[in-house]
């Protein structure tokens, strides 16, 4: 018997699920909003939040999945909740996706601008070789001295 203050176990996990999803909505789009504004250095202290949260909400799908019949028995108006915050988290998701790639997209095309700099730059270097190209370069080796007192 439950009283009415007591809640049932597929309530209490969709509620733990609609919190976490709320959480994990927020990070994304604290990191879109990062990525868009080119904050780099401030998105890295997300990541660790973000794995947990990610984690949490795995973990929570996999309980309210293995709650037989707990789909069926979460309210109807946690459900509704449930629905909302997981379209929300979609939503997120997908905007946070789509800012991902784009900042890769962009790393992308800067490390390829620095490189082709780069290769330019040892290109027009003047050497000694008849194609006045800078002779090739043993590793880099340490200045050896011999003792010939022995």
């Amino acid at each position: 018997m439950t009283f009415p203050h007591e809640e049932s176990k597929a309530d209490h996990s969709a509620r733990v699920l609609i919190t976490v999803a709320e959480r994990l909505t927020g990070v994304l789009r604290r990191e879109t909003s990062m990525l868009r504004s080119r904050c780099p250095q401030e998105i890295a202290a997300l990541g660790a939040e973000k794995e947990r949260l990610s984690r949490a909400w795995q973990a929570g799908l996999d309980g309210l999945r293995q709650q037989s019949g707990a789909a069926t028995e979460v309210s109807a108006e946690l459900r509704v909740m449930l629905h909302q915050e997981v379209a929300e988290l979609q939503h997120a998701a997908a905007e946070n996706d789509r800012a991902l790639r784009a900042a890769m997209k962009a790393t992308e095309r800067l490390l390829k601008v620095f490189a082709s700099a780069v290769a330019e730059n040892r290109a027009g270097a003047v050497g000694y070789a008849q194609n006045r190209r800078a002779p090739n370069r043993i590793g880099s080796t340490a200045g050896i001295a011999l003792d010939k007192r022995l």
